[in-house]
């Protein structure tokens, strides 16, 4: 019926717009993890739970030297997953040539990952926020950034979205 699938876009709308007011949080710091380049060397204070810590003057500086690429993500936690509506990251280069590219990811086992969004530094704008609509109405587990080329040096990264389980609201 076409008014109950109104019903229903209208509420997955004021749903998702309501999200949009916090990014989504690691349950704990255990929820996050990642792997490569510096963050496991010299210069731990630059390791991969800062692109999650809501300051934009820490960073991780994380390369691709690994087989698997250097990456640092979220786990939601099982029967937490999300749908991943947009991706909000603050790239700040205080080396010039220390250009990064990669992907946010998303999966349900952490073994399989799927693009949700590609960035590069040379294509978005430096100290400044850029956000990545993201289409993929799936809902992940784990989300993650992964290096394809150069150092990291995301300073913020933020996931929003929704929930797969939905809280009646009385007034929207």
């Amino acid at each position: 019926d076409e008014e109950i699938i109104a019903a229903e876009t209208a509420f997955d709308n004021a749903v998702g717009m309501l999200s949009l007011a916090e990014p989504l949080k690691a349950p704990s710091a255990d929820a996050l993890f990642g792997e490569g380049g510096t963050w496991e060397t010299q210069y731990a204070n630059q390791s991969y739970p800062n692109m999650f810590d809501g300051d934009i003057n820490t960073y991780s500086n994380y390369d691709n030297k690994h087989a698997s690429g250097g990456y640092g993500g979220i786990d939601f936690g099982a029967g937490n997953e999300k749908v991943i509506t947009s991706i909000r990251y603050y790239y700040d280069d205080p080396w010039d040539w220390n250009r990064t590219y990669g992907r946010f990811e998303g999966s349900n086992d952490k073994e399989n990952w799927t693009t949700l969004a590609e960035y590069a530094a040379n294509v978005y704008p430096t100290e400044t926020w850029n956000e990545i609509p993201i289409s993929d109405t799936t809902a992940y587990r784990y989300v993650r950034v992964y290096s394809t080329k150069g150092y990291g040096n995301l300073c913020e990264v933020e996931f929003y979205g929704k929930g797969t389980d939905y809280v009646m609201l009385n007034d929207i």
